[in-house]
């Protein structure tokens, strides 16, 4: 509904121009961060197990400290990228100037380590209530900006403020949980240190896949806006935002998945984790299938609707999202069986390969093809990564012992 509000209030063009500053931030973020929440529960799952809560905290202040160093460095280089190549997105130079302010929420984007803590405690409701207030303060947002016929600066100023408070709350509620934790440990424990570079050297190797990841969903959208312009970008940025609901879905499916592998790769049960793969793929696929057939046979028709008759032409990326999105959706517990069993420098390869896939149609859909050619990155992306997880899946089994610690192993 926040969506569809913000459309109408601005129109195809500006509503173009806010998505784009927003696109370039978080994909910043994305290519400079880390997802220290999977080297948490990679290296955290013992911790737990044994209630060494103290050793926890001591992996989520260095994943933390790493998830703040990047959040600085990314607003750096985001007003970088708006003082000098707005331009070739189509942005004038109000717009840019504000793209820049907006640059500051990069500052409060470092919340991996925090959402990392909450899921391996079994406290992510917390994280849910947070983005559901957040979800809904966006929403009344939405509506007091139709209302007043807010000019497009206020959206900056405002979304800004909801995202910068949004993320503190994540981080403070992060930090409270774990500090909990140690207060109400049992038993006195010998002093120990964390090993901080095996979960550098984890962190990194994960979070290259992050990057890519980032840039897939994120990127195309400046692809597209290159291309096409603002109004292109608007266009494909109502189809995306749709598609990424059902990427936070495999995203918190996949954080949710992701400790259960962890204790069975542990316990070396590799034969029960896949069989929890193809049982979660069946319920997913019953799950995402209905969505798609409705897109390409209605899609059009429902964004006209929703959003206006100009963003009817949007059918064809919302069917090519749909296609990038619900095949993760379906196979989510995939990716998680594979990092863990196979090893992260795989999983890497593996996307490197999709990422080539990627660019190439990325650039070519809306080259040849225009605004129906927009999202065919994405897709492409999605075919040939899961194609060769399942191929994985099915003909190669994990080696029975590990010889690294950073999970770089398996053949």
């Amino acid at each position: 509904m926040t969506l569809a509000i913000n459309t109408r209030a601005l129109g195809i063009t500006y509503f173009g121009i806010l998505i784009i500053i927003q696109s370039t931030t978080e994909l910043v973020v994305k290519i400079f961060g880390f997802t220290t929440w999977r080297a948490l529960h990679k290296f955290g799952a013992d911790d737990v197990a044994a209630g060494r809560y103290d050793l926890l905290r001591q992996r989520y202040r260095f994943g933390f400290i790493l998830d703040l160093g990047a959040a600085l460095f990314s607003t750096i280089i985001t007003i970088i990228a708006f003082a000098f190549f707005s331009t070739y997105f189509g942005l004038d130079e109000e717009t840019r100037s504000l793209g820049m302010l907006y640059s500051f929420t990069n500052l409060f984007q470092g919340t991996s380590a925090s959402v990392g803590i909450l899921r391996i405690t079994e406290r992510f409701g917390l994280a849910v209530i947070i983005q559901v207030i957040g979800a809904a303060c966006l929403l009344g947002n939405a509506l007091v900006l139709y209302a007043i016929d807010a000019p497009f600066a206020i959206y900056i100023y405002t979304v800004g403020g909801i995202v910068i408070t949004w993320n503190t709350a994540l981080n403070l509620a992060g930090f409270i949980v774990v500090q909990s934790r140690v207060a109400h440990m049992e038993g006195s424990h010998a002093a120990t240190n964390v090993d901080y570079k095996t979960f550098l050297n984890f962190a990194l190797a994960s979070s290259a896949g992050g990057t890519l990841k980032g840039f897939r969903q994120r990127g195309e959208v400046l692809i597209v806006a290159a291309f096409l312009g603002p109004e292109g970008a608007s266009i494909y940025g109502v189809a995306y935002r749709i598609g990424a609901l059902f990427a936070r879905f495999v995203d918190a499916a996949t954080q949710a998945i992701y400790p259960e592998f962890a204790l069975l790769v542990a316990k070396r049960e590799f034969v029960a984790a896949k069989r929890l793969v193809f049982k979660m793929s069946g319920i997913g696929l019953v799950a995402t299938l209905p969505v798609l057939l409705l897109a390409i046979g209605f899609g059009g028709i429902l964004l006209a609707l929703a959003f206006g008759a100009e963003f009817a032409s949007g059918q064809f990326s919302l069917v090519w999202l749909l296609i990038a999105y619900l095949i993760p959706s379906a196979l989510f517990a995939l990716a998680p069986y594979s990092q863990l069993a196979f090893g992260a420098g795989r999983f890497l390869g593996m996307e490197m390969a999709a990422f080539v896939a990627f660019l190439a149609a990325a650039c070519a859909g809306p080259y040849f093809l225009g605004i129906q050619g927009a999202g065919l990155g994405t897709a492409a992306f999605t075919v040939v990564l899961f194609g060769l997880l399942v191929y994985q899946a099915l003909t190669r089994r994990p080696a029975e012992k590990s010889d690294d610690a950073d999970g770089r192993w398996g053949s």
